[in-house]
């Protein structure tokens, strides 16, 4: 059973934590910001998870620190996974290392994924842009419909002189909210060392600020030092 965890845990962590982060601990985050990053991430092993929005200069390890909650993440995951089916398929007589594996590929992969804000505005573009070609569209594309969505660099893509850009994000981080589905941002558009209400200040990102800036759906905290890639 451990050998099998380890290499599910050594997959999922290929899959989805970028491989600069793989060696990355909690004891490089400061303690203010490892508190609530830990408390976001033991949250989503319950019914009332919620998202965490780390303001930043670049370079301060604001990617890093989500890093280190997936992993928690998926430790837990896959050790509850393991635990609960390892008996039912060796009832079923299957071989429970392959089966294992198996189900805890499709399980995690259904469960987390990982954009850019660029690409997060192309997906929904694309995904809306097939309506104009006739195909029928629900709700968002699914990669963006999972149930943990990890968006690097918020404020990075630039929007469109029609609007279109903001308006499809808008309903995208309402929907979000509304499901209370968990959502971690990172962003250094208030890298000025300034408050978490800075982030409210942004002309024309109203309705999406007030989503992501609910307390009850994400916590917002300041990662507040120099790049670690200069120093």
């Amino acid at each position: 059973m451990e050998n099998l965890e380890k290499s599910l845990f050594n997959y999922a962590v290929g899959q989805f934590v970028a491989k600069r982060h793989h060696l990355v601990t909690w004891e490089n985050v400061p303690l203010l910001v490892r508190k609530e990053a830990r408390a976001a991430g033991d949250s989503l092993s319950t019914n009332n998870p919620h998202g965490l929005l780390i303001l930043g200069p670049v370079g301060s390890g604001k990617t890093s620190v989500i890093a280190l909650i997936v992993i928690d993440h998926l430790r837990r995951v896959i050790k509850r996974v393991t635990s609960e089916s390892w008996k039912d398929w060796q009832a079923l007589s299957i071989d429970p290392d392959f089966r294992i594996l198996e189900y805890t590929y499709q399980h995690l992969g259904l469960r987390i994924t990982s954009v850019t804000h660029s690409e997060l505005v192309q997906k929904l573009r694309a995904h809306f842009k097939a309506e104009d070609r006739g195909e029928i569209v629900r709700g968002f594309p699914d990669d963006l419909e999972k149930r943990i969505v990890l968006i690097d660099d918020l404020g990075v893509a630039h929007d469109d002189r029609s609007g279109w850009n903001l308006s499809l994000q808008e309903d995208y981080f309402d929907w979000r909210w509304r499901e209370n589905l968990p959502t971690f941002i990172t962003t250094n558009r208030a890298a000025k060392r300034e408050s978490p209400d800075y982030i409210r200040k942004w002309p024309g990102w109203e309705r999406i600020v007030d989503r992501i800036c609910d307390p009850e759906f994400m916590t917002t905290v300041v990662l507040n030092r120099e790049s670690r890639r200069r120093a």
